[in-house]
């Protein structure tokens, strides 16, 4: 669990340094034993500047003062992961999606993490799921629910993102390939899940391992990246 500082440090999860590591075993250090045991199959989790708060968070479930935490992230950020990695922990319940869920479910699910000690982690789109809540008692709870939140990624981030996916499917992407697409891509998780499907693609069709001209070519012919005229990655630069 792995990504870089504004530095371009590479720190693991509790933000020590990892200069002295190789980059590749960096990115594949498997989560504290705490978080990757009761039969979850996550393994690893990358973590940058826009995620970082939110994991050391839920981390540090023991020192929550209030019985509750709202999680807050765009789709496909890996709140879902971290909401099972809590689960995992034993840290208590879990609602994965305020939006859909009923009012009076979530007051007792708030009320019995206040009774029995345990935690209660409720993952929401944004502030608005909050706004449209209706019955009044929950609103009270939730005014007094921290919020940790997981931003747009950086550029870093998207890098590690990427390269870590396309290993998780058996790939052995180019070096640099992280690079060059965080470079060229819009920087939200949806992007880069697409363009991690498009180089996945790409490669099969190809026959070949994914490298810098087979990323080019997939993200070009899925909408995600348009050359300009001065661009400096031509096919025959690559």
């Amino acid at each position: 669990m792995s990504a870089c500082d504004a530095s371009g440090e590479s720190r693991d999860l509790f933000g020590q340094s990892l200069s002295r590591r190789t980059r590749s075993s960096a990115r594949q250090l498997p989560l504290p034993l705490a978080w990757s045991q009761g039969g979850t199959d996550v393994t690893s989790f990358q973590v940058g500047a826009s995620n970082r708060q939110a994991v050391e968070h839920l981390q540090r479930f023991g020192d929550w003062t209030s019985p509750a935490s709202v999680l807050i992230g765009p789709g496909r950020s890996g709140r879902s992961t971290l909401g099972r990695m809590f689960l995992a922990a034993g840290a208590g319940e879990l609602i994965d999606g305020l939006a859909g869920a009923d009012e009076e479910l979530v007051f007792h699910a708030w009320n019995r993490a206040q009774t029995n000690g345990h935690k209660l982690l409720i993952i929401a789109d944004s502030e608005n799921d909050l706004s449209a809540i209706r019955l009044p008692d929950l609103v009270t709870r939730m005014a007094a629910t921290p919020l940790v939140c997981i931003a747009a990624p950086d550029a870093c981030l998207v890098r590690d993102l990427i390269e870590h996916l396309l290993v998780q499917r058996g790939l052995m992407p180019a070096p640099q390939l992280g690079s060059y697409v965080a470079a060229r891509l819009d920087r939200s998780y949806v992007a880069i899940h697409a363009a991690v499907d498009a180089i996945d693609a790409a490669s099969l069709a190809s026959g070949s391992q994914p490298g810098i001209r087979i990323a080019r070519t997939a993200l070009i012919d899925s909408g995600l990246y348009m050359p300009d005229a001065t661009a400096s990655d031509s096919p025959e630069e690559l």
